[in-house]
């Protein structure tokens, strides 16, 4: 169980084509950045598309230090509650194209919202326009193997916003039909996976500029 006593810190993952690094992001800059936002500052601090490169992939998760390694938090009501992650994680959105999550967290977390919010969430939405992204808010991709997704969770019903549904080839029939909001979009795959899907969503933008992914999932699935 995760204290409140215990020194937490964000793990970003950068995935780039077949390169994979783990890169544990300056706790001091974020809380400098929290406290005075800049743009020139979180630049260096959120990766974004270079030059050549097709895409960034993003992991954030909040993590404990148990003194030997970090261990990734649950997020459900007991998680001891960060200002500074819940900035990372804002920050990560505002650089997105895509945010991932997972039927299990729209079922352990009723109330998931994935658009740019918190105290910054004006500063982080004119960093986005800078960057070059035409939409306000990053289109949300759901990845599932369950029949059973809440169609009628708050993620499905914001209006106006973009929504994609990445399952398998023998669940997608059943998805399609129970869906409320026709407007959502499905990816399917005979073997779903989050490198599959990585490499599907860099395909839709081989014609467009590179694109940002950022995963609000565990290790289970980033591990796929």
């Amino acid at each position: 169980p995760a204290s409140t006593n215990t020194r937490r810190r964000p793990a970003v993952l950068i995935c780039s084509s077949s390169l994979f690094f783990l890169a544990m992001s300056s706790r001091r800059a974020w809380e400098r950045l929290l406290g005075m936002f800049d743009r020139n500052a979180i630049s260096c601090l959120v990766p974004t598309p270079q030059k050549n490169r097709s895409s960034v992939c993003i992991h954030v998760t909040s993590a404990v230090n148990d003194g030997t390694c970090f261990r990734t938090i649950k997020i459900n009501e007991s998680s001891p509650e960060s200002a500074t992650d819940f900035f990372i994680l804002n920050a990560c959105r505002a650089a997105a194209d895509y945010v991932v999550t997972t039927g299990e967290i729209l079922r352990e977390e009723h109330d998931l919202n994935t658009d740019i919010q918190g105290q910054h969430a004006e500063d982080l939405a004119a960093w986005r326009r800078e960057l070059g992204k035409t939409e306000p808010q990053p289109t949300t991709v759901v990845m599932t193997n369950s029949s059973e997704l809440d169609f009628e969770h708050p993620l499905f019903l914001q209006e106006g916003r973009k929504r994609m549904i990445y399952t398998s080839e023998s669940t997608y029939a059943t998805l399609q039909r129970r869906r409320i909001d026709p407007s959502i979009d499905f990816l399917v795959s005979n073997a779903p996976s989050l490198q599959g899907l990585i490499h599907e969503l860099q395909n839709q933008h081989k014609d467009a500029s590179p694109c940002t992914i950022s995963v609000e999932a565990g290790p289970t699935t980033s591990s796929t």
